[in-house]
């Protein structure tokens, strides 16, 4: 799995769909565990991560590797910027692998009011 840059609007449910493939081929993630995590600089510590989620089995379609995660408006309600993202993974081994960083950019709403 490569991660692609996204650009997310402040406060918007946004859904993403991951593809875990290995040489071409899906992976079977039935047993994986997930870690989308958001920082604003990649040395940042874990307890400082603007945006942290787990996605635990059961997955989307674990045979052909497939997972999703929707990011809801508290999650996404962060400051505007550019941030940096990664996806972890610990698979049935245990064993622990990044498969992808990219860049998070918060984007304003045209007219956005933060909720009272």
């Amino acid at each position: 799995m490569g991660c692609r840059d996204l650009i997310v609007k402040r406060a918007d449910t946004f859904p993403i769909t991951m593809v875990f493939k290995r040489d071409g081929e899906p992976e079977d993630i039935t047993v994986w565990t997930v870690y989308f995590t958001v920082k604003a600089d990649r040395d940042d510590p874990i307890g400082s991560a603007l945006i942290n989620r787990t996605i635990s089995p059961p997955h989307a379609n674990p045979l052909n590797g497939i997972t999703a995660l929707v990011l809801d408006s508290a999650d996404t309600d962060i400051p505007f910027g550019e941030y940096i993202y990664d996806v972890r993974v610990v698979d049935g081994s245990g064993n622990e692998l990044t498969r992808g960083t990219a860049a998070y950019v918060c984007s304003q709403n045209v007219g956005y009011d933060a909720p009272p």
